[in-house]
């Protein structure tokens, strides 16, 4: 029960069940009643809960204090502030912002209560309470009701007390919940209205509350009801936030104490509003979490399963583990429904860190926390709990682990300084792996491959990464030995890979004592292309065993000999796989087993047999440039002697013809 000193007087809180739903909820500051009435004192004592932001549309300024005494009283009865010794008690707790319509008579128009709905809505208010009304309908106050409402406020205000079958407006609305008056006993008060449109009751009949001049009084009326239903939707709203305007009103319907006929009835409506029971009646829900794995990859997403009350606030963190950075910690992902980042204080510090989770309907909600590479790879604790009993809490720890490195150098273990080494592995801990080694001559810690510094290679897509490694830059500078490469998902030296996913290789590297070779002259130095394969002499010096020949075209994938010979050190012979060659002019390489590489560029040339314009196919320009080699008119050339009889005659004139009209099929 509440110390205020004249609570005892107060019969409303208790006749609604308020006494053993404060056991629950009292009130949140940060949800607001608008209070359209005859303005507020806010210089009160029990006036604690009084914000600004409202407006006197009477004298049109932003002082809208109190010159009749109605509105006070209504305001106190909603939310008074409670437990402060003073006075009595309102409903809930809630921030009071109050909008003057009404002058010091009770008077207004409907042009200003319309107004006043809208710039409640627009200003913050959760809750409207019109106390207010009038026989005749208003198309300005129904707009700004329905635009209250879309803007997700809960319109409440008073049947009316003409003790008449007629609800007044603007609680005959269809958007507005309309309340009439009972007394102590539960009947519905003599002056109370009734009707089809009416949906709930609440006592009207002599409630104690505040008054201007820091008084309290004793009124009766539907505009004191209308308050404590205006408090028990802002009960609802500090303990259900998820919930919308339309959820709370159903809320509200549901768990009433049903009066007079079964059901909903013109009398009663859905009956006496009830507190305790709107806030669920009976304990709270303790809050339970539960993540889909017990430890993560670095890199990827954590997602946990949080159950409590429908339509709760919780509160979902992450133990402070003493590490001086938010990249370190597993972090909220951005843009979840029902999920806000930040505002806890006290998760490990950080905002990005911790959320508030707004539970749906349905009591269960998943939030994803994301790793990265800048996560510490270790145990954390995450925590969720009710801000309402802090008691109320659960706990899981899950752990980030390092993802998993590999390298690899193929299936060659010795190579000489000079070749490149194509080292290559996958990364699932990175998005980068970073490459340096360590073996004779070198800092424990690790050197870069060709310079100071690790080389650094993205990872693709799907984990893998790959980097060409030029060992000639090493080629006299270290010596013959075994090597270690490593590779790791972070600039970490040799010496400091704890907690980081890492891999290593062994290679042997020697010196060469190899010249570079060199190519004077190949034969033959050109082949048709429907040859097939050709087998070509190389001429030149410095050719060893091992030596691999290949053709070599800009935009071309190389053509490599599938079987090479060497004569001594001066010849080598290789057969090439033409089959898919195009025609041109291709480079001749021939390259050592230390990676040293004589180049000979465009001689070695590949025709289309009678293709003698040089543009791939045989067509009517290469048929008339062998007919003009008969009649003399160009030199002869015996590559056009496709009858092998010595001679260009008429007879390859002929051929050459055919195979331009399709009569044959090739020279």
């Amino acid at each position: 029960m509440p110390d205020d000193r004249r609570y005892a007087e107060q019969w409303g809180p208790g006749g609604i069940g308020a006494d053993y739903a404060w056991s629950i909820e009292r009130g949140e500051s940060s949800v607001i009643i608008a209070v359209i009435d005859t303005g507020v004192d806010y210089t009160h004592p029990d006036m604690g809960n009084y914000i600004t932001g409202g407006y006197d549309w009477i004298n049109n300024d932003d002082d809208p204090m109190d010159d009749h005494g109605h509105g006070t009283h209504c305001a106190g009865i909603a939310a008074a502030v409670s437990n402060n010794a003073l006075g009595v008690a309102g409903i809930s707790q809630s921030g009071i912002m109050a909008e003057k319509v009404l002058d010091f008579k009770g008077s207004g128009t409907s042009s200003l209560t319309a107004a006043a709905i809208r710039h409640a809505a627009d200003n913050g208010a959760d809750v409207i309470s019109m106390s207010l009304g009038a026989a005749e309908p208003s198309r300005i106050v129904e707009e700004a009701c329905r635009y209250a409402w879309e803007r997700g406020c809960i319109l409440v205000a008073a049947s009316g007390n003409g003790g008449a079958n007629l609800i007044n407006y603007p609680a005959a609305y269809d958007i507005v919940i309309a309340v009439g008056s009972v007394g102590k006993t539960g009947l519905r008060s003599p002056f109370s209205n009734y009707g089809t449109n009416l949906e709930l009751v609440a006592p009207g009949e002599s409630i104690l509350s505040t008054a201007p001049g820091n008084t309290y009084s004793l009124k009766s009326g539907t505009s004191m009801a209308c308050p404590h239903v205006v408090g028990v939707a802002a009960l609802l709203l500090s303990r259900y936030p998820g919930m919308s305007n339309l959820e709370v009103r159903k809320r509200l319907t549901e768990t009433a104490d049903d009066l007079g006929s079964p059901g909903k009835d013109p009398q009663y409506g859905y009956g006496l509003v009830n507190a305790f029971a709107a806030l669920g009646g009976g304990e709270a829900v303790p809050p339970t979490i539960e993540p889909d794995v017990e430890a993560v990859v670095r890199g990827e997403n954590i997602t946990f399963t949080l159950t409590g009350e429908g339509y709760r606030e919780y509160r979902l963190s992450i133990n402070d583990t003493g590490l001086t950075d938010p990249g370190m910690y597993p972090m909220v992902v951005p843009d979840q429904q029902g999920i806000l980042p930040g505002g806890i204080n006290g998760s490990a510090g950080f905002d990005g860190t911790a959320c508030r989770v707004v539970m749906p309907e349905s009591g269960t909600a998943r939030v994803r926390y994301t790793t990265d590479f800048s996560t510490v790879a270790q145990p954390f604790t995450v925590t969720v709990t009710d801000p309402k009993d802090p008691s109320l809490s659960d706990s899981v720890t899950v752990s980030v682990i390092p993802g998993t490195v590999t390298i690899t150098t193929g299936d060659r273990a010795r190579f000489f300084f000079g070749e490149e080494v194509t080292l290559s592995g996958i990364n699932t801990d990175n998005e980068s792996t970073w490459l340096y080694m360590t073996g004779p001559g070198l800092d424990t810690g690790g050197a870069g491959l060709a310079d100071p510094g690790m080389v650094r290679v993205p990872v693709t897509g799907d984990g893998n990464w790959s980097f060409v490694w030029d060992t000639g830059a090493l080629e006299g500078v270290l010596e013959n030995g075994t090597y270690t490469l490593y590779a790791v998902s972070g600039p970490k030296a040799a010496d400091e890979l704890e907690g980081f996913a890492s891999a290593t290789v062994s290679l042997e590297l020697l010196n060469s004592g190899w010249p570079a070779p060199t190519i004077t002259e190949i034969s033959p130095d050109m082949v048709f292309a429907g040859d097939g394969s050709a087998t070509v002499l190389i001429t030149g010096s410095g050719f060893f065993d091992g030596a691999t020949v290949l053709l070599e075209r800009e935009g071309y994938r190389d053509v490599i000999a599938t079987e090479v010979r060497g004569n001594d050190t001066n010849t080598v012979s290789a057969t090439l796989d033409l089959a898919a060659a195009r025609a041109g002019a291709w480079d001749v390489a021939v390259r050592n087993a230390d990676g040293k590489t004589a180049l000979l560029p465009g001689a070695f040339t590949i025709r289309v047999k009678g293709d003698f314009n040089n543009n791939d196919l045989v067509d009517i320009g290469d048929a008339a440039l062998v007919a003009y080699m008969v009649v003399g008119n160009v030199p002869e050339d015996l590559l056009a002697d496709f009858n092998g009889d010595g001679v260009v005659d008429i007879g390859d004139a002929a051929k050459v013809a055919y195979v331009v009209v399709g009569r044959i099929s090739e020279l």
